[in-house]
This record gives structure tokens, sequence and C-alpha cells, in this order.
């Protein structure tokens, strides 16, 4: 979304964007991994800090999904010897990738031996680094213990596939395998069989600790399947923490024809991203790395307040943006859906929103304390979202950002709140009333469409238990989606069930009117 995105969902050419452009692309079922291409062949099991002399790295492109248009993706791609274009606006500056040279996609078909064994591309020696953009919907974990949410059954065909395996076997099943972590565990289990070389694995996704997440998935799945492989992985890989920041939309027809139109090239799968970028990643490469940082010597990357920076700590970036940015798309998702705006930047013309916006970034920013040795300008950053989120260049679709909105709200909402929560015991409502807003026009949005309507996991439990808030109150929603952290604050509680029936009764209008959120927030002292 901001970074959510391209949800541009099966698009290798995304995925190299998170890479070279240093942005996020969301495709739910994807990974994608660095292979490197040296004439020297390095010895195996030596543990590198930094790219070898003379090393030329490039992309494949692994894509998990077999559907109509994860095909039509892998057509393209070909048609165009894995070239994309990529136009930054409204600098209007444009430049063609040539960093993937083959794209892959798992068949469907467990008779198609070739594309069911796409995990051994993980075991490849000169595989050095395996990164993935799999959106928060593609980790499939539970909220609370983050572990593996095995109660759901999506792992299942996996963990069966991979049953009569043992550190001692000589390969892994063929697949197909369906779920990222267990196309990973496949990969670094055959890794392990023939004892490869270290690797890294690192997520690219909208997550807090994503790395540390993913390290905890992939181990307990290890783990599930033999103990040689996981203590082998718990030796061998690491799972550095990063955080992506670019906004980019989906890639529509109007994409295609404006690149053409603009610069004499037809690309049918450009990909448009604002001039904005930052990416901040753990230097944690147990095997080597591209030297991304050269990045921050390209006009491109800079002049837009951009940069590849590799650090010991991400936390603290990744609080800012997941807070600043990411919570602030999901604030303003549902309220300007309901107020019949389509995106974001048509959204931010309408004052009450852009006001809507100003106070619940003041919010939240409070809930923001970093070490003095942290170099971050959380005022400027905040101007910065402003500009960002009213680029007219950068048209992202509001109905894009309301999907996953309850992995959003965990991961957006949640933890900002949780600190104004348990700051005080008396909280006074000014701070809790942006996020009540947030909440109840989630569940007005919910109780409005059908559970077909709404792209979400949750989506056939969300819309019955979100048009029950109506009769029987929002306590069992916040309780079931937000958690009895949330709930328990009766106060918080109380402020979502007055707005959503303001909402419900009055509409939406009446509720973002100026004079209203005056009162309300008092905007005039900001």
């Amino acid at each position: 979304d901001d970074d959510d995105d391209n949800d541009d969902k099966g698009s290798a050419k995304s995925q190299t964007k998170s890479k070279q452009s240093v942005s996020t692309s969301t495709t739910p079922t994807k990974s994608s991994k660095m292979n490197e291409d040296s004439k020297k062949e390095e010895e195996k099991g030596k543990k590198e800090d930094e790219n070898p002399e003379g090393t030329n790295w490039t992309i494949l492109g692994l894509e998990l999904q077999n559907t109509p248009r994860s095909r039509a993706m892998q057509i393209h791609m070909e048609h165009q010897d894995y070239l994309y274009g990529v136009q930054s606006l409204p600098s209007r500056r444009a430049r063609i990738v040539g960093s993937i040279t083959k794209f892959d996609m798992m068949s469907c078909d467990a008779n198609d031996v070739g594309n069911c064994e796409l995990h051994e591309h993980i075991a490849a020696p000169t595989t050095r680094i395996v990164s993935m953009t799999v959106t928060e919907g593609g980790y499939h974990y539970d909220t609370k213990t983050k572990g593996l949410d095995l109660d759901s059954g999506v792992y299942d065909a996996d963990l069966k596939t991979l049953s009569a395996f043992g550190y001692d076997s000589e390969r892994v099943p063929s697949g197909p395998y369906t779920t990222a972590v267990g196309f990973i565990v496949a990969g670094l289990a055959q890794r392990c069989c023939i004892r490869g070389p270290p690797v890294t694995v690192m997520s690219c996704d909208n997550l807090p600790h994503n790395g540390s997440l993913l390290e905890g998935l992939v181990l307990q799945f290890a783990g599930i399947v033999d103990d040689g492989v996981q203590e082998w992985i718990r030796d061998n890989v690491t799972f550095p923490n990063s955080m992506v920041d670019r906004i980019t939309p989906a890639t529509s027809l109007t994409t295609i024809t404006n690149f053409c139109l603009d610069y004499h090239v037809y690309d049918r799968i450009p990909v448009t991203a604002e001039d904005f970028m930052q990416w901040v990643v753990e230097d944690k490469f147990i095997n080597g790395r591209p030297k991304w940082e050269v990045a921050n010597e390209i006009p491109e990357v800079t002049e837009h307040g951009g940069s590849v920076l590799f650090v010991k700590d991400v936390e603290p970036f990744e609080r800012l943006k997941l807070r600043i940015l990411n919570g602030t798309h999901t604030a303003i998702a549902y309220i300007s859906t309901l107020a019949g705006h389509k995106t974001v930047d048509k959204a931010m013309l309408d004052k009450r929103i852009l006001y809507f916006v100003r106070v619940y970034m003041n919010v939240v920013s409070a809930t923001l304390h970093f070490d003095s040795d942290v170099n971050i300008d959380v005022e400027k950053y905040k101007k910065s979202i402003i500009s960002r989120f009213s680029n007219r260049d950068i048209s992202d679709s509001l109905d894009r950002i309301c999907q996953d909105g309850s992995k959003k709200i965990l991961a957006y909402t949640l933890p900002p709140l949780l600190d104004i929560l348990g700051s005080d015991e008396s909280v006074d409502n000014s701070k809790l009333d942006p996020f009540a807003i947030v909440i109840a026009s989630w569940i007005l949005y919910l109780s409005t469409n059908s559970a077909e309507q709404v792209n979400d996991p949750l989506a056939t439990s969300l819309v019955p238990e979100a048009q029950n808030v109506s009769q029987a109150g929002a306590i069992n929603f916040v309780s079931k989606f937000m958690g009895e952290n949330v709930a328990k604050s009766h106060s918080f509680v109380n402020r979502v069930e007055h707005y959503f029936q303001e909402m419900q009764t009055n509409g939406i209008d009446k509720l973002l009117d100026l004079a209203c959120l005056q009162s309300l927030f008092k905007l005039d002292s900001l």
C-alpha cells in the first residue's frame, strides 16, 4: 500500500522493484531470489560479509500462484526478455530495469515435474539471497502467538508433502507447495541435503519485525518436518529485518497507455511509483550481498529525500513508517470510501479528510520515542506524507487499500492504540477518537458489504460480526478482531459505538463536517 503495494499480484517486475528501486510490491503468493552469476566458483560454506569482487547479481522471479493473471505475467516477461519500465512521478523520470534473467511459475499439475520443483532454485549453491514479498496475508500466522496458524489447515498440504522427508534424505519431495513458508522450507531442506553454502532469506513485507517473524515461522515449520533440518537452518540461514517505503499503485491499462505515449515504448508490464523511495535493511547477510548502497549516489534517489540504509536495528525506522504511513493509509481507507472517494489523492482534496489525516498523525506520533542516536525527523516525515498522499500522479485506489483490513488493523492501528491505552488509566477522548473513528468506519464498511465483496482472509467471520454491531454493540467485534487488551477499555469501545451509530444514523458527511471535526479534535490549535 504505500508500500504494501504494487498490489499487482503475480508480478515479477514488482519484486525487482523491491530490490532495485527500494519499494515494496504485494503479491500474495510470490517470492524471488537473487542469483549470483560469477565466473569463479566460491568455496561452499564460506561466510562472507560483502559482495565478492567481480560478482554479477541477477534476479530469478518465482511465482507460486498459478492463476490467469500470473500466467499472463510470465508470458509478458518472456516476450520482453524480462525487461520492464519504471516511471517515477511527478518527476516523470523513467528507466528500463534489466535485473531479472528468468521468471518461473509453480505448476498446478503434480505431474509437471519441472515446475513442481522450483524450490530447488533456493537450494542452488549460486543462490545467495532469497527475498519475498507476499503481503501480510501471505504469512498465515497466529497474531497472538506469532507462530504458524496450524488450525486454519492452510499448511496441511505442504506438511503432508514433506512428511516423508528426513535429514538424511537425498532430496526433498516434489511440490507443488502452496504456502510461502512451506516453499521456503522445502528449498532450504534441499539445500541442507546437498550441504550447500549459507543463504539469506529476506522479507520485504509490511510487517513489524518481518525478518524475525519469518525466521520463527520457518524454524517452527522445519521443526515439524525434521529436527536436523531445523538445526541446519538455525546455523546456516539469516533473516534480516527490513523496511521498504515507496507508494506503488497497481499497474492498470492507463499505466500501460501513458507509458507508451510518454516514452514511445510499448511495455505490457510497466511500474508507476512515487519519486520518494527508502529502503532500510538490517545488515545481516550471511553469504554476501549486492552493494545496494550505491543507490545513495543516484540523483533519482537522493533528490527526493530517499535513501538505502544498512543498519544494526531497523525497528525505529520500521515503527515510524508502519505507524505513520501505513497506519494513516489504513485510517483513511474506509472513511474515505464511505464518503464516496475512489482514490487517495482525491480523498486528500476533501479538507475534512485532510484534517483527519493531520489529527491522526499527531496523535500517533506522540507514541513514537527514539533514542538520541537515531536520526529521524518525525515532523518532516509527517509533512512528506501529506505531500505523498496528495500526489495526483500516484492515484492509489482506496479499494486496494481496503483489502486485508484484519491484518492491517493489527499491524498498523493496534500498536499505537495499545501504547495510548497502556499509558494512563483515564485516557482523554481526544486521543481515542481518531482510532475509534477508524474502527467504526471499518465496521460500517464491512456491514454494508457481503463477505464475497470484502477482500480479506477473514471476510466470512468479519462481515457477520460487523452486521451484528448495530444490535449487540461493538464489544464482541473489538474483542475478536483487536484483542482483549483493547476490548477491556470500556472508554474506547464506547467511542467506537458512538461513532458507528453517528455514521449509521446521520451519515459520513455529517461526521466529517469541518465544524464537527473542529469541535472534536480542536483543529484550530494544530
